[in-house]
């Protein structure tokens, strides 16, 4: 309850949206119930243009993100996957636009999904999975 009525919500809404606060609204998909129980993220440097790095991960489904960072890597790329068979299929498609990759594979997630607080701009964890030996 905010304390609003149902217009002068609709109206901060459209207002957020015109301005480009609120960018789009999205669906959050279980990989796991999809069929792809496993994420990695792939520490990549390229072997030559960005752009053909850019391309050549664009080029796979599995890949939900590709990030452009600094130091020993260029690229943080995000994948969910079948299983190892599955996994491997991934990196060889991405090792000919490669010099270096490293794999690392998820075990547990503890924090997901963080999205940013209105009031102050602190970030507020919503799916906190914290176990008892890590708090």
């Amino acid at each position: 309850m905010v304390g609003l009525s149902a217009t002068s919500v609709a109206e901060r809404i459209r207002r957020l949206e015109r301005v480009g606060v609120i960018e789009g609204y999205e669906v959050r998909l279980c990989a796991e119930k999809l069929g792809f129980p496993v994420t990695a993220f792939i520490l990549a440097r390229p072997n030559g243009p960005d752009a053909r790095f850019i391309k050549v991960a664009g080029g796979r489904p599995e890949i939900l993100a590709c990030y452009r960072v600094t130091g020993e890597f260029s690229f943080i790329v995000q994948a969910v996957v079948k299983d190892v068979a599955h996994l491997e299929e991934v990196l060889n498609h991405l090792e000919p636009a490669s010099i270096h990759i490293v794999t690392l594979v998820v075990l547990s997630t503890s924090i997901e999904a963080a999205p940013i607080g209105l009031n102050d701009g602190s970030a507020k964890r919503r799916d906190n999975k914290l176990t008892k030996e890590q708090r």
